[in-house]
């Protein structure tokens, strides 16, 4: 059996050696924001096949942008912005300011540069840095909604950007008030203003999934947090009971870690809040002990993976040359990259946090083992895509920040 280095000293160089990566590879000054493959390990070649401003105004490959590299970037901000607010709060390094700075823009022009206000773009073309893919998804409003509620909380945030981000997140409300309606189908809109196809259910407790239930309210508890503006709280609470108790009906079978995390992200917002709530809170609590429980598998799953992954991950391909598949999701044509090696660091960030989220939850020794474990194996210049080095280093200034290295 391999062994690894588990020492501070490592851990801590390992965690530096993937904040190096994401800041030199897979983030853009032209547009303040995180892209989310290579396709290639050349300097200054890494991001040169994202899509042009008229293959997105023609939706080329489909409007969500799926398999293009630029479909993530403001999940990627979101995740980026909590674990430099972790950081700072465990290091006070006075480098995070200007990090979160240019996050922030990132994504304050994710939500504004387009003249739709409350419409989250998935990512921005580099080309002309505003261009966006029609159709984004609550996944994408998840974590912008988190990461700037977090960074407004955060000493980082400066009076200049507390306003950009009241303004956004206020947006953010009321564009969901208008889209997510009956007539609708309680669907966000989409950048056109038409109801999305796919991907964006906000309500309706019979046609979603319990790990999705409370991003409706949470979008509205965190406009409220940053405005005080008392419609959002009312707002926020015609959903949050029946929110609360969706979350607590997981499925029996077993989950990615990504929609457990922003599950997680959704209560734990809700749970800071509102804390006086405490019949709600308490059915919060439960679904975030429930799906930290549920994590541990991943963590374990991500474990058996990496011994077989190859040292070097493969870039990912041209997807304008890539064959494509249609998607199960909206029929949307798909560039299929076979690149997966990059999963099981994904899992093994995401599931930690999760866990971390818990606050009535026990994060175990072993767990705790299994990503140190995680980050100690990897090397992160060999990384082809960003989501295993953000999610990691997000678990381990969590992890550090509360205390249980």
């Amino acid at each position: 059996m391999d062994t690894f280095d588990l020492s501070p000293t490592h851990l801590r160089n390992q965690v530096d050696q993937a904040w190096d990566y994401i800041w030199k590879r897979f983030y853009l000054p032209s547009t303040n924001l995180i892209y989310d493959y290579i396709t290639s390990y050349e300097e200054g070649h890494y991001l040169d096949k994202l899509p042009t401003p008229e293959e997105i105004k023609c939706q080329h490959p489909n409007p969500c942008g799926w398999g293009t590299g630029m479909e993530d970037s403001s999940i990627n901000g979101g995740a980026m912005l909590s674990l430099i607010c972790d950081r700072f709060a465990v290091t006070g390094e006075k480098e995070m300011y200007a990090a979160a700075q240019k996050i922030y823009s990132g994504l304050y022009d994710c939500a504004t540069i387009h003249g739709a206000p409350g419409f989250v773009a998935r990512s921005l073309c580099p080309a002309d840095g505003k261009s966006a893919y029609n159709n984004s998804s609550r996944d994408q409003f998840t974590h912008f909604v988190h990461g700037f509620w977090k960074l407004w909380t955060s000493p980082l945030a400066d009076p200049k950007m507390k306003r950009g981000i009241e303004d956004c997140l206020a947006a953010v409300a009321r564009f969901v008030e208008k889209s997510v309606t009956p007539e609708n189908q309680y669907r966000l809109l989409m950048l056109d203003g038409t109801p999305a196809p796919e991907v964006c259910a906000m309500w309706d407790l019979n046609n979603i999934d319990p790990h999705e239930a409370a991003r409706l309210p949470m979008f509205y508890a965190a406009a409220f947090a940053v405005t005080g503006e008392r419609h959002f709280q009312k707002q926020c609470m015609k959903y949050y009971k029946p929110a609360a108790e969706a979350s607590c009906q997981l499925w029996t079978m077993p989950y990615s870690s990504y929609p457990l995390l922003q599950m997680a992200c959704s209560l734990e917002l809700l749970l800071t809040v509102f804390p006086q709530y405490d019949e709600y809170n308490a059915l919060c609590r439960k679904a975030l002990s429930d799906a930290a429980e549920r994590a541990q598998f991943n963590t374990l799953l991500a474990a058996r993976h990496f011994p077989s992954l190859p040292k070097e991950q493969p870039v990912f391909q041209d997807w304008r040359q890539c064959p494509t598949h249609k998607s199960r999701v909206g029929g949307y044509i798909v560039p299929k990259h076979e690149n997966f090696s990059n999963q099981a660091a994904r899992e093994a960030g995401e599931a930690a946090l999760v866990q971390l989220m818990a606050p009535d939850f026990h994060f175990s020794e072993l767990q705790r083992k299994l990503l140190k474990t995680a980050i100690a194996r990897c090397d992160f210049k060999y990384f082809s895509a960003g989501y295993g080095p953000i999610y990691l280093q997000a678990a381990y200034w969590q992890m550090l920040r509360k205390a249980m290295f």
